[in-house]
């Protein structure tokens, strides 16, 4: 592999970076509690010197792989680049960061700290699964909205819903966030004790529960992640089909016929005359049929729809899908009908 890789980097003036799990260490310390190969590493070392290569530190920890049970350590992830690279960045650096759903730290690579600002909350399914959302719901929903619109009515107390979900989730037991963040660093203590020396078989049972528990945990937080993904799918898919229909239909303008010319004439279209329906001859609804199409929605109508359909499936993008409508049908089914009749 690597004079495979040599043979690629021939090139002359090409800015190299190469990262990843390279399976293999430079020095016996970069190991504990598994075997060193002294002729191996060798030959990963002379491939760094021949090709003038600059392995960069690490920050954060001193390893990058653990296995399962968390007896073996290793640093095989690192990142390798040419001098040039360090001429272009010279304050580059390298964070390992806490290991989460694989055996192996991820490492990355910064210019810098940058701060995108806090992320937006938004109602997702697994707050609503909590037992003490019904109460906030109800309580949300029977405050008192000032307005005469029953479609108004309805957005306003959905959105009064939205707010103490959010208030309810930062201050309540719904605090996954900082469960996840309390058992990781849990976790993320062992694995750097385990490093510097061997832990009892107590603390090591204590480790691997708090790993199992903090799996459970981010596998809530998987689902809440999959949401968002529809969130943003929701909001830059509308613009992106807007876009692409405008495109559509200037296409058709740009191709289309308006006239012809002729033996030195401008032959066109006539223009055809404009349908209206005020003196119309054709087929007609009768009366029992216009009646049902404007009939109020019933209750049995609307729940009916709701079951369904998948409970994940959203109507838009304010974050309400259908699991908020069936699980809090017998609060919100009033002003519902309300709004849509």
């Amino acid at each position: 592999m690597w004079l495979d890789l040599a043979e690629i980097m021939m090139y002359d003036g090409a800015m190299w970076v190469i990262f990843g799990d390279f399976n293999e260490v430079r020095f016996g310390t970069e190991r504990k509690n598994t075997d060193f190969c002294g002729k191996r590493a060798k030959l990963f070392n002379d491939f760094i010197k021949d090709n003038s290569l600059i392995d960069l530190p690490l920050g954060g920890r001193t390893y990058t792989h653990i296995n399962d049970d968390g007896r073996k350590f290793s640093k095989l992830d690192r990142y390798l680049v040419s001098e040039n690279f360090i001429q272009q960045w010279p304050n580059i650096n390298v964070l390992v960061l806490d290991k989460k759903h694989t055996d192996h730290c991820p490492l990355i690579l910064k210019d810098g700290d940058l701060d995108f600002g806090p992320k937006p909350i938004k109602a997702f399914d697994e707050w609503l699964k909590h037992k003490d959302s019904y109460d906030v719901v109800k309580n949300a929903w029977n405050s008192k909205i000032i307005n005469n619109k029953p479609d108004c009515i309805f957005r306003e107390k959905l959105k009064r819903v939205k707010q103490e979900l959010r208030k309810w989730y930062a201050t309540s037991d719904g605090k996954l966030k900082a469960e996840i963040e309390e058992l990781s660093n849990s976790v993320n203590d062992w694995e750097r004790q385990a490093e510097i020396t061997n832990l009892t078989d107590d603390q090591h049972e204590q480790w691997m529960k708090d790993r199992e528990c903090l799996n459970q945990k981010e596998k809530t937080q998987i689902e809440m992640l999959k949401q968002k993904a529809r969130f943003k799918w929701a909001l830059e898919g509308d613009e992106n089909s807007k876009f692409f229909h405008s495109y559509i239909r200037w296409r058709n303008q740009k191709n289309n016929i308006h006239g012809v010319n002729a033996g030195g004439g401008l032959f066109k279209k006539r223009n055809s005359e404009t349908w209206m329906l005020n003196h119309w001859d054709g087929p007609k609804l009768e009366v029992h049929m216009s009646e049902a199409l404007e009939a109020r929605f019933t209750e049995t109508e609307v729940i009916d729809v709701i079951k369904g359909c998948g409970k994940n499936k959203a109507p838009g993008p304010d974050g309400f899908n259908l699991m908020f409508y069936s699980k809090f049908w017998d609060i919100i089914k009033d002003d519902l009908l309300n709004a849509i009749n």
